[in-house]
């Protein structure tokens, strides 16, 4: 390999570091829901019957994480000669956080539903 061929090659490895990091840290971020880590975790919840307030407070975290993804992340990232886009694993995520998000309000709907039934019956 030539000199300039070389230079090149090791102009690109030092290049594409930045973007490789970013894209990792990311993927560690919302590791829970690219690998359906989080949806094991609801169900792990649904086994548990967990309270009112335990439903809402999951409810609150994965809102959180949602309000991160939609404003806080970035979608394509640039640096030196290299442009990483990560439309498409933020996508898959805010699905997978919307789905959550609407099986937790289903859960906490029939609990409530549940608990009313139970004071109607007491009286």
């Amino acid at each position: 390999m030539g000199a300039c061929a070389f230079q090149v090659v090791q102009l690109m490895r030092h290049e594409i570091r930045q973007p490789l990091e970013f894209t990792t840290s990311l993927a560690r971020r919302y590791d829970d829901l690219i690998t359906s880590k989080a949806d094991h975790d609801i169900d792990e919840l649904v086994e548990r019957s967990p309270s009112f307030d335990e439903y809402g407070q999951e409810l609150r975290r994965y809102a959180a994480i949602l309000d991160d993804i939609n404003y806080n992340s970035v979608r394509v990232f640039r640096i030196g000669m290299f442009e990483v886009y990560i439309r498409v694993m933020m996508t898959i995520t805010v699905m997978t956080t919307d789905v959550i998000i609407a099986v937790l309000l289903l859960l906490l709907q029939q609990q409530q539903q549940q608990q009313r039934q139970q004071k109607h019956i007491q009286q």
